[in-house]
């Protein structure tokens, strides 16, 4: 079989088995009992496996063999399901994840697997290396019964026509930039057509331009995307750095379905990442804190996208202490940004603008999470490049609140309506 051919498939359908693996690990550490879960947890690896054997990418195909081996177990009722075992399930799809990413960026997808392979060898019990060849040469036979079937007439494969298919965004950005060409000549069959005050080709422009209007508001809703695509990373990320913090954090997603345009999708992800780290780490206590201030062990953080006119809104909302303006107003000072005099008649919003300067940061210490003063001054910047604003709301003790505007589009707007 020529692997190149279906590269893109595997790479595809691989992100989305990944992510169905990871939102149903952490799923089922709330939820151990459910074996509804593991299933769903082991037919995705197992799909993974078999793409991963046919293609021969085989540390990934080794690897997903002995996460499947794990699961199996906690199907049969041999192994329970604790934060442990969950946590080199994580690992192992971390490592997963670095083969795919390698895969998708020219590499052969290998990777020394051997101490993943291990540790989930220690959670199961392995099967016959046999059980493993014979499950690879089955799945690479399954896929080329699938294309003969696909390429038979009459067969049930054609019979059912798919209601979705997957498109290149190369190809889809093509035709827009094809599409902007044809607005500029609409625009100059219009002068024409007025000039020479002839009807029938009035006609024919007005036409034209519903037509192309018509084919405008199609390409926007192809460039639409729900902003779910950038979410589903966060759950996972959230269980880590609370992890590292020693934190316990309830992470809310409000409006994953909101559409954003494609373009500012791919971009917003590394600014999300900056403030949610920045909750957690500045914003919501520990537990021993909370627990004295009268709050639950767990701090909350909500992530709520919504759309209001022509803008896609995100917030990210925490439960936690809150900005010290105090401490804000006198790293400012400090820094030479404020004078004492000023930091006196300064309101609270004034205040709170300073976190979003370049090289500030009120952490005492380094660590991996924060402290460097590089953060929410590349979150401004990232999202005034898109187009949108950011603003923070905060109450001592109470939380913080951070709102983010974006366009829904950033198409060119030359393409507005006719003339």
């Amino acid at each position: 079989m020529d692997t190149n051919e279906y590269l893109v498939i595997f790479l595809d359908e691989s992100n989305e088995h990944l992510q169905s693996i990871s939102s149903n690990l952490l799923a089922l550490e709330k939820r151990p009992a459910n074996p509804a879960l593991v299933d769903e947890i082991f037919r995705s690896a197992h799909t993974l496996k078999g793409m991963a054997a046919a293609m021969a990418f085989d540390d990934i195909a080794s690897l997903t063999h002995q996460m499947e081996n794990v699961l199996d177990r906690i199907r049969n009722g041999e192994l329970t399901v604790t934060e442990q075992v969950i946590d080199t399930l994580m690992e192992a799809l971390e490592g997963l994840e670095e083969m795919v990413d390698a895969v998708s960026s020219g590499g052969d997808g290998s990777k020394n697997v051997a101490s993943l392979v291990e540790r989930l060898g220690t959670e199961a019990n392995p099967l016959p290396k046999e059980h493993y060849e014979q499950e690879a040469a089955a799945a690479s036979e399954l896929a080329k019964v699938h294309s003969n079937q696909e390429k038979t007439p009459g067969s049930k494969a054609r019979q059912t026509t798919p209601k979705t298919i997957r498109v290149s965004s190369d190809r889809i950005d093509q035709l827009m930039n094809l599409f902007e060409e044809l607005v500029l000549d609409r625009g100059r069959l219009q002068d024409i057509a007025s000039e020479l005050k002839h009807q029938e080709l009035t006609d024919v422009t007005e036409h034209i331009s519903s037509v192309s209007q018509d084919m405008e508001r199609v390409l926007l809703s192809m460039r639409m995307v729900p902003v779910e695509q950038v979410f589903n990373r966060f759950p996972r990320l959230v269980r880590g750095i609370a992890k590292d913090l020693n934190k316990k954090i309830e992470l809310d997603i409000i409006g994953a379905e909101t559409e954003l345009d494609r373009t500012v999708i791919d971009a917003i992800g590394d600014a999300l990442i900056h403030l949610i780290r920045n909750s957690i780490d500045h914003g919501i206590e520990s537990p021993k804190e909370r627990k004295a201030n009268g709050k639950p062990e767990a701090g909350n953080l909500t992530l709520k996208s919504y759309h209001r006119g022509n803008h896609v809104f995100i917030e990210i909302e925490d439960d936690g202490a809150g900005i010290n303006r105090e401490k804000v107003a006198k790293k400012a000072i400090e820094n030479g940004l404020l004078s004492t005099d000023c930091a006196k008649n300064l309101h609270n919003e004034d205040i709170d603008q300073f976190i979003f300067d370049p090289g500030f940061s009120t952490a005492e210490n380094v660590t991996d999470i924060s402290g460097r003063g590089v953060g929410l001054d590349v979150v401004r910047m990232k999202i005034e490049a898109l187009g949108g604003d950011i603003t923070v709301e905060s109450e001592p003790g109470k939380g913080s609140k951070f709102s983010i505007q974006l366009p829904m589009t950033l198409t060119n707007e030359a393409w507005a309506s006719p003339r």
